[in-house]
């Protein structure tokens, strides 16, 4: 299987692109890739990008791109997870779950009942990890397309909004 790795940005065939520190770092180090490897890019556009890893100077890596693709990894239907914020490996868990089932969105809700707790700071922390288990997720299982993850509200206020 081809490696794959999260670009967050644009992405075209026939240009060369630098890859950050954390996807650099999972080629080089993780995976054990060399220079001129086969890796498959993706940025959640729909779009699979093969390209050539090229290794530079120490600790930076970017890839050539050859071409794009479509892979139809997505269901089609559109699924909404509103979720309770639940403890934090908890939560990583539901999330990863629910992007390998196929979910388009996820909602986390500040339930009256749920142990955790966020601040606004928090809160904002937590939105950012998630972002991450998301691209995580979806690196490992093969979307194409990340779903969307909305701000922490609390349930009342997001049950109006719905109606």
């Amino acid at each position: 299987m081809t490696p794959r790795l999260y670009f967050d940005g644009s992405l075209a065939e026939a240009v060369q692109v630098e890859l950050d520190d954390a996807a650099a770092h999972h080629a080089t180090t993780v995976l054990r890739l060399r220079s001129d490897d086969e890796i498959e890019l993706f940025n959640g556009d729909g779009w699979r990008y093969r390209a050539r890893l090229q290794l530079q100077r120490r600790g930076r890596a970017g890839a050539r791109i050859e071409r794009r693709y479509r892979a139809d990894t997505d269901s089609g239907i559109d699924v909404l997870l509103a979720q309770a914020v639940a403890t934090a490996d908890k939560m990583d868990w539901v999330i990863e779950k629910a992007v390998e089932l196929g979910v388009s969105a996820i909602q986390p809700i500040a339930a009256a009942r749920s142990l955790a707790r966020l601040d606004a700071a928090r809160a904002e922390r937590r939105q950012t990890h998630w972002q991450r288990v998301i691209v995580a997720a979806c690196m490992q299982c093969g979307r194409d397309r990340l779903p969307t993850l909305s701000a922490v509200q609390p349930l009342a206020p997001w049950l109006a909004g719905r109606a």
